[in-house]
This record gives structure tokens, C-alpha cells and sequence, in this order.
């Protein structure tokens, strides 16, 4: 689309902002100026200068000749039936300045343009260059009010994906079609990327389908897709829970594999109900080594990675301890727990949370496969967890052993592909309210999203609660994509952490449209509204 002169520069008013200015329009030209189009503004007036701004209020319609409370205007409105025509009026729109425009760039400029200044459209082009949208191979949607504009992810750049993102937004955002399209784009990139869902409440679980919806089809074309599925795609879920999926294969949790520290928090015992299991499990640790390798050996040192073998269905497997053996130890000490330096009542009450972990089938069970990188990290590789029918504990152990176990293989094998793990209703899994609790969870996460981005693991946090989460979150999403937010508690946790998001921008958030979202990150030289695109893949609950 080439440029196109619309308007001019008003006189400021004197509640006017900085970062505001006003521009009039005549009515014959208002339908090229919609709400998040972007202008270029050219100083007519003293020094020549160069400014872009996003319209972020309008159009308002003023008549010219007469005064809007006129008794004429006011007539010819009230008694439109008899009126075949108002008295002649124009439009004025508020245009939010970006700042100046250096070449291909955008700076901060102490200056703004002047009055008559003239306001134009930009071209595609322009806009491209300008906004750095040329790059990236993750077609992701198109710029708002540009269809013909994509906006697309580097997948390659080690400074985008790899340093997490953040997707956040209401119930019916469009969160979830925004996650399933980031994952379609990073499976068939190039190289492809192996992906893991934690998925809260199922609705991944049916990407390999096509999408059925036809307006979405129809949609899909204008970015050269077609509906499909994704060809290697499983769903996994825990022994003995349900899922949406009746082919899901079953998994087991093996409880050697998870944190000591961090079992304890999540089954959020005391400090002596701590210090009891920690005593425990490093008594049985050292039993495991004496038994396999004949010989004394320190409580405290860890397990090595071939006592990790992977389970197989059907065949007893090799594995340090288990839930069972820890519950049988407390039994044991019972009648002496001043062993452990704990009172007696402590154990009681463990032993109760660590049986009603083994009640619910899920823990290392001999005959389920456990978590096993090899299977999970393949380029290209889809793989969800359904959590949708599993209890808190089972499901924060789960997500805590996924994210440990891949982690320690990124580290140890630079064959595997690029990977990313995409956290739904992150909230649920650390809060803010469970921080101080949850220390070594959360330095896990923090440990895991720093030094993952050099090994090309991303994690993805995914939530409609972002005022649950902890700062720390936000500070290791370096990309957030934030949809439709009405709390003002959940925006201002949002605005606090995102730097160059502006307050014009802000002030949108609650009006946005389902599908439609602000992008902030490294990759762009601004903050974008997008509008993102349908997925290839059906998901379960369409509503988004």
C-alpha cells in the first residue's frame, strides 16, 4: 500500500501529554485510519524531521461549521429521518508518538512535530524495515490493521525462543490458540524443535488432527497453511488417571528421581516432617549404592545415571528407592524416632501425605514407562502430558521431574534437539503466595531458564493468573504475548515487568479482541499488537 497524505497536526491542548498529539482528518479520508494503524508524521515547520506514532484514540467527529451542542447539529441528529444529510464534519484521532525516525529506526526525541504537520499511512514495506518484522521463520499472525503484514519468531536466534516466554491472558483470550501455534511453528521449524506440553486441562491432546472449524480453514490460507495434524505427536498420562485420549500411554513417576528438597515442598511438610524424609531417603541411598556396588558409600551422594535406567512395561527395573520403601522406613523408626532427630509425632502425619501419594497409583509402578529423555527428544517430537484428571501433588511432582530430568539430559548430551516445554496454568504449579515455601523449586526454575538458553531449552509459561505468579517468573520471560486482561491486579504485575510496553498500550489491554494480543520482546525494536493466527491443529476446547 503506498503512502497517503490523511491529515494534519492539530494545536495542542493543554492537557495534552508529551507522547500525544491530536491529528484531524477530513470525513472523506477517516477509513484509513483505524485504532493500532501505525503513521508517519512529517515536520512541515522549523527543523525537518521525520516522527511514526500508532493511532491509540479515535475517530471523534466534530461538525465544522456549526458548534456540536448547535441547535442545528443537534436537529439534524435527533431528526435524522428528516435530514438526508448532517452539517458538514470532520474527525480527529489521537496518535500516540513512537518517537523519531532515524533512517529505518526509532529513536527518543525531545522534540514533537508541529501544528499542520502532515500525518500519512506507511507502507508494508516501511513498516517492515522499521518494526524489524523481516525476520523469523514462526509465522505467528499478522500485525493488527495489516493483513498482509506477518509477524513471525526467530526460531533460530538463540537471544528469542531460548530465553522463555510468557503468554498470559483471560479465560477465552485466545491463550491457548496462541500456545498451540507456537508449538505447531517450533515442531516443522528448521531444525525442528522437540516440544513438551504439561497440559493442565487436556486441551492439547488433539493435535493430531486437523482443524475442523471452517472459518479457520478458510483463515488459514491467507497465511499459505492447511489444516493437519502433526504427524509425530503422543499423549502420555499418569498410571491409573484418565484421559481425554484413550490411546495415552501410561507413565510412572519414580520418586528417586525427584528432588528430595523438593518433594518436601510441594507435599508442603514441616521442618521436622523435612528433616525426617530428608534423613530417610539419604539412609536409603546409601543402601541402594552398598547393594549394587558392595561397598560403603556416603549417604549424601547422589545417584548415578545409570541407576536411572528407564523402565520398561512388563520387566522389573533397576531403581534406587521407591515411594514404598520410605514409607516402610518410617514405619521402622515409629518406636524410636529420635534416630532421625525428630519428635514422634512428626512422622505420623508424613507418613499419611506419602501414602496418599502411593494410593493414587502413580508412583513407581514397574510395569509403566518413567520419564525418559530419549523418547521425549526427538526433532520434530510432540509430546503432552494430560494432567487433566490428576491430583495437585501428582501433577506439581510430575511437572517437577520433567523439568529436572530434561534439563540434566540437555546438559549432558548436545546431540538432542532444540527443545521447549510449554507450562500451562503455570500459577497452579508455583505461586506467589507459595514463594518463600517453595525455595528450591523455584531456584530449580530459575537454575533451569537461565543456563537452559545455551542448551536451547526454553520454557514456556503459560497463565490467566499472572498476579499469582512469582516476579521471578516475569523476570525469565524475556517475550511475553499478553491477550485480553480485565483484572487490574493481573495487569499491574504485567506492567510493572514489561519495560517498553506504553501506557496507550496498556490502557487496550481490557479492550482487545479474542485472538488479538500485545507482543513484547527482544526481537522486536517495539512492542507489536498482533492479531495471531488460527492452528493447523484441532484442539479440544475450541473456545480458546
Amino acid at each position: 500500500m503506498p503512502s497517503e497524505n490523511i491529515g494534519f497536526v492539530h494545536f495542542d491542548r493543554s492537557t495534552n501529554k508529551n507522547n500525544r498529539i491530536e491529528a484531524l482528518v477530513v470525513k472523506e479520508k477517516v477509513s484509513s485510519l483505524l485504532l493500532n494503524k501505525f503513521v508517519k508524521i512529517i515536520n512541515t515547520i522549523g527543523a525537518s524531521k521525520n516522527f511514526i506514532g500508532r493511532i491509540a484514540e479515535g475517530p471523534f467527529f466534530q461538525p465544522e461549521e456549526v458548534s456540536r451542542d448547535s441547535a442545528l447539529a443537534q436537529i439534524s441528529i435527533l431528526h435524522g429521518d428528516d435530514f438526508p444529510a448532517p452539517p458538514n464534519f470532520y474527525a480527529s484521532f489521537t496518535i500516540e508518538l513512537l518517537g523519531e525516525l532515524d533512517g529505518d529506526r526509532i529513536k527518543n526525541s525531545g522534540a514533537r512535530p508541529s501544528p499542520q504537520s502532515k500525518v500519512v499511512t506507511m507502507s508494508d514495506d516501511e513498516l517492515n524495515s522499521i518494526l524489524a518484522l523481516t525476520e523469523g521463520d514462526m509465522l505467528v499472525g499478522n500485525l493488527e490493521g495489516y493483513d498482509n503484514i506477518f509477524v513471525k519468531f526467530n526460531s533460530k536466534k538463540i537471544s528469542i525462543i531460548p530465553r522463555n516466554i510468557g503468554i498470559f491472558g483471560t479465560v477465552g483470550s485466545g491463550k491457548t490458540n496462541t500456545a498451540q501455534v507456537l508449538i505447531e511453528e517450533l515442531a516443522t521449524a528448521d531444525p525442528s524443535w522437540a516440544v513438551i506440553v504439561l497440559d493442565i486441562e487436556g486441551e492439547y491432546t488433539m493435535m493430531n488432527k486437523p482443524n475442523n472449524i471452517q472459518h479457520e480453514i478458510d483463515r488459514l490460507k491467507h497465511f499459505g497453511k492447511t489444516a493437519e495434524g502433526l504427524k509425530d505427536f503422543h499423549v502420555l498420562k499418569l498410571c491409573n488417571s484418565e484421559s481425554a485420549v484413550s490411546t495415552a500411554e501410561e507413565v510412572t513417576i519414580r520418586i528417586d528421581q525427584i528432588d528430595p528438597y523438593v518433594l518436601a515442598e510441594i507435599l508442603n511438610t514441616t521442618e521436622p516432617q523435612t528433616a525426617a524424609l530428608l534423613g530417610i531417603i539419604d539412609e536409603l541411598r546409601g543402601k541402594s549404592k552398598d547393594a549394587k556396588k558392595g561397598k560403603e558409600k556416603g549417604l549424601k551422594e547422589e545417584l548415578s545415571e545409570e541407576d536411572y535406567d528407564v523402565l520398561t512395561p512388563g520387566k522389573k527395573s533397576k531403581v534406587g528407592y521407591t515411594l514404598e520403601d520410605i514409607i516402610n522406613a518410617i514405619d521402622q523408626y515409629k518406636t524410636d524416632p529420635g534416630k532421625l532427630g525428630v519428635m514422634k509425632g512428626s512422622l505420623q502425619p508424613l507418613r499419611r501425605k506419602l501414602y496418599s501419594l502411593k494410593r493414587t497409583g502413580a508412583f513407581d509402578d514397574p510395569t509403566a514407562v518413567s520419564i525418559n529423555p530419549d523418547n521425549l527428544l526427538k526433532p520434530g517430537r510432540v509430546t503432552v502430558f494430560d494432567l487433566s484428571y490428576t491430583g495437585d501433588d501428582e501433577k506439581n511432582l510430575l511437572i517437577a521431574q520433567v523439568l529436572r530430568r530434561i534439563f540434566d539430559a540437555k546438559k549432558k548430551n548436545k546431540d538432542y534437539p532444540r527443545t521447549a516445554i510449554m507450562i500451562e496454568e503455570a500459577h497452579t504449579f508455583i505461586s506467589r503466595e507459595n514463594r518463600e515455601k517453595m525455595f528450591e523449586t523455584m531456584r530449580m526454575l530459575k537454575e533451569i531458564a537461565r543456563r537452559g538458553r545455551k542448551r536451547w531449552l526454553a520454557l514456556c509459561f503459560i497463565s490467566q493468573q499472572p498476579s499469582h505468579l512469582p516476579n521471578e517468573i516475569f523476570e525469565l520471560s524475556n517475550t511475553r504475548i499478553v491477550h485480553n486482561i480485565r483484572s487490574s491486579k493481573n495487569l499491574e504485575v504485567l506492567k510493572i515487568s514489561s519495560g517498553d510496553v506504553t501506557e496507550e498500550m496498556w490502557d487496550g489491554v481490557p479492550n482487545l479482541d479474542v485472538g488479538q494480543a500485545i507482543i513484547n520482546g527482544p526481537q522486536f525494536r517495539n512492542s507489536l499488537v498482533a492479531k495471531i493466527r488460527f492452528p493447523k491443529t484441532m484442539r479440544l476446547k475450541q473456545e480458546g
